[in-house]
């Protein structure tokens, strides 16, 4: 599988790059939602694993910007939310 991760946080997309990439996947990684904006068009990536919570185009914007696009149109599409804590 081809797997776009995106994060902000660079611990965590690291580990969790790591992780995907031990169980024979090809993983890229982008900083924020911008990066996987440009970098999107140029593979055929199989899932999409994104941070919602990223500064400037959160999660959630991300995926509404990629779904319109010409060639996700013939895909299928699933938004799996993950599971986060915040501390107060």
């Amino acid at each position: 599988m081809i797997i776009m991760l995106v994060d902000d946080d660079s611990v965590s997309r690291t580990m969790l790059a790591e992780f995907l990439t031990k169980i024979d996947n090809r993983v890229i990684e982008c900083i924020d939602a911008d990066l996987a904006l440009r970098i999107f068009p140029t593979e055929d990536f199989n899932m999409i694993v994104s941070d919602y919570k990223m500064p400037g185009t959160n999660g959630l914007e991300l995926l509404h910007e990629i779904c319109p696009l010409p060639m996700l149109s013939r895909r299928s599409k699933r938004l799996i939310p993950g599971i986060g804590w915040i501390s107060g």
